[in-house]
């Protein structure tokens, strides 16, 4: 897919969003694509039937042709099946009663939409390609037309002009939302703010770097405090048989105190569930900084070598044996400060990119809310997603 075909914010524009997952859980694929469409299904004004056959879509006094619309639809697919691929168009009941081929649709239209109101902006705000961009653009229609299979073309009577049409409404859209947006500048306070909404940076932001990178390596004992039942979920052992599992934990606890080899304590008492190909072997290494909360004040303070207290969680006890600590030094500090400050320079970016448009997204609106899209629904309904 060429650039030309993104916003402003790197977005594929007839779909609102970049999306480059393979999914094959059913669940998350619904979430994904419905959070992707999300932000431009709400649809304009209230449609009425059109009566002219050549056209099926009127967006103010600006007709669509069938032909057109078929370089959206293409897109718009394209876009769908890269997510989910063609077993995407097996929701019936994809997002509030309707299909995904119904949800598609829509898109189409708000996509439309969407070109047509910024392209009667550039008018009025006098925006108009650069010879640059001009060549630009024949260049990415010509790369895009060559993909479409020959059949598709000629079903759908697009040729190299309908797509150079589409492709220079296109940039127009981009350089409207590139200079509505020029000027805009979010106070540093505002920026913070939405970056510290990034738990990732929040956190991290608020750790001390050599506690961060300290590395406590440790070896691990864990009893069960619960168990599957007939159906495979996991139940919570009794009290009586959590307090069994207590006092083995005290007994094993006493026995690393008093001399035996923690390994061969793991080997003999532990009941840790591991994934088959998993190569822990009771060893694990935490950050210092980012020890989970259940251990946090188990583990912090322990030397090499010492053994931990029993400490539960919510699925057994644990006992652990700190066996390494891996101090940063001052070099690993300072190239982890110089890491984070570019990290932090790359964040701020998106950041402002983010609420740059979230701000054209709001102007977009109230643009929007004079658009009175009319569809020939008849027509409409006959309009495949078959590419």
């Amino acid at each position: 897919m060429s650039n030309l075909w993104r916003d402003e914010w790197g977005n594929k524009m007839f779909m609102g969003t970049i999306v480059n997952i393979k999914l094959t859980n059913k669940a998350i694929l619904l979430l994904m694509i419905l959070l992707m469409i999300s932000s431009f299904l709400s649809c304009t004004k209230v449609e009425e039937e059109v009566n002219e056959s050549q056209y099926i879509v009127l967006i103010n006094d600006q007709k669509v042709s069938v032909n057109e619309i078929m370089i959206y639809v293409y897109q718009v697919v394209e876009e769908f099946q890269e997510i989910g691929g063609v077993e995407v168009w097996e929701f019936e009941d994809f997002s509030g009663g309707k299909s995904a081929v119904e949800v598609a649709k829509d898109a189409v239209i708000e996509n439309i939409v969407r070109i047509k109101v910024l392209n009667s902006k550039s008018v009025e705000l006098g925006i108009q390609l650069s010879e640059e961009e001009k060549a630009q653009v024949n260049i990415q229609a010509r790369e895009y037309i060559a993909k479409m299979s020959s059949e598709y073309k000629q079903i759908h009577e697009v040729n190299l002009d309908l797509m150079l049409l589409v492709f220079k409404e296109f940039a127009l859209a981009n350089k409207v939302i590139d200079t509505v947006t020029s000027d805009y500048a979010p106070s540093e306070l505002i920026i913070e703010e939405k970056m510290t909404d990034n738990i990732e940076y929040k956190r991290i932001s608020e750790l001390q770097t050599i506690d961060l990178l300290t590395e406590i390596n440790v070896e691990q004992l864990v009893l069960q405090t619960r168990r599957k039942d007939q159906s495979g979920e996991y139940v919570t052992l009794t009290d009586y048989e959590k307090s069994l599992k207590y006092n083995k934990a005290v007994e094993i606890v006493n026995k690393a105190e008093n001399g035996e080899a923690f390994e061969v304590l793991i080997k003999n008492y532990s009941e840790e569930t591991v994934e088959e190909d998993s190569e822990t072997n009771g060893l694990y290494n935490f950050s210092k900084a980012l020890l989970p909360d259940q251990f946090r004040d188990g583990l912090v303070d322990l030397e090499i070598g010492e053994i931990s207290q029993i400490i539960e969680s919510e699925t057994g006890y644990h006992i652990f044996k700190v066996v390494e600590i891996k101090t940063p030094t001052n070099e690993d500090i300072l190239n982890f400060d110089k890491n984070f400050v570019l990290y932090k320079e790359d964040l701020k970016k998106s950041v402002v990119e983010e609420l740059k448009k979230e701000a054209f997204d709001q102007l977009y609106s109230k643009w929007k809310e004079s658009v009175k899209v009319s569809i020939d629904r008849v027509k409409w309904d006959l309009i495949s997603l078959q590419i």
